[in-house]
């Protein structure tokens, strides 16, 4: 982590978290700041606690390609991935377990909730974008 002045010029090393040979290729941090969710191109989310020990993680594999797309949701008890393979899927952090999936036939290049968190959107690479329910069909 790092932190620039206000000029750009001058960069401070704040602290590392972490080390990590695969590819990192999205990141957030949760609402309340406390972890820092990472999507690497093995397909696996990382979350590191951003005040705690820096070698601490929790590893969930989600994907079978590299993570395009990472967020938590409204109450950080939930992540929302795509992949190049073509998944999205809901992760219930304190459940440990997927909530949802949806699979498309080519990579999904980004996911969001919705503001109201009912539904979920996804920009494809076959140029849609889908509105999805967020329940499950019964």
């Amino acid at each position: 982590m790092w932190r620039t002045n206000k000029e750009g010029d001058n960069i401070e090393k704040l602290k590392s978290i972490g080390h990590s040979v695969d590819g990192v290729f999205r990141m957030c941090y949760s609402h309340d700041g406390k972890l820092l969710a990472t999507g690497d191109d093995q397909g696996r989310v990382k979350l590191w606690p951003v005040d705690g020990d820096s070698s601490e993680q929790s590893v969930v594999k989600m994907h079978t390609g590299h993570i395009l797309s990472l967020t938590f949701g409204k109450t950080d008890d939930e992540v929302l991935t795509s992949g190049y393979d073509g998944q999205v899927i809901i992760w219930d952090l304190k459940k440990s377990k997927v909530e949802r999936v949806w699979h498309y036939p080519g990579p999904v290049f980004d996911a969001r909730f919705d503001p109201t968190g009912t539904k979920v959107i996804t920009t494809n690479s076959n140029g849609s974008i889908y509105v999805c329910d967020r329940a499950k069909p019964e």
